[in-house]
């Protein structure tokens, strides 16, 4: 449907922009005899994905208010290290939907006011879920 072009349109803009600029920071840095660190992807996703079990720490509940944009970041991260099917997209989609609020737009989690900024985030994860 639409929302599935949408995301396989964002998916393929996010990843040849991500893979142009690695690639030209590589030549530049390459250009001046500098060989880049090698990119350890599996160490990404291990992070990523260690982020949501850590629901007891400090730093998660106080940033609970930015919550929508967080899991937004770390989503397109997963599926820019082509390890989305990591992710509990039901479990996800579900969250998503309870943060939608009576007016339309979406809050930063369950029980916040909506934002527009949170809605936007709202609405690119369910379009990467293809929701």
């Amino acid at each position: 449907g639409f929302g599935g072009r949408c995301a396989a349109a964002l998916r393929g803009r996010l990843v040849g922009g991500v893979a142009a600029g690695l690639m030209e920071a590589s030549a530049a840095r390459s250009s001046e005899g500098v060989e880049p660190p090698p990119f350890l992807i599996e160490k990404h996703r291990k992070y990523v994905l260690a982020l949501q079990s850590k629901t007891d720490a400090f730093e998660y509940v106080v940033t609970e208010f930015l919550r929508m944009s967080g899991v937004y970041w770390g989503l397109t991260t997963m599926h820019l290290l082509s390890a989305g099917d990591q992710m509990d997209t039901e479990k996800i989609a579900e969250w998503v939907v309870k943060c939608q609020h009576e007016s339309g737009g979406f809050g930063g989690s369950v029980g916040h006011d909506a934002h527009l900024l949170y809605t936007l985030s709202a609405v690119q994860i369910l379009a990467l879920l293809d929701r």
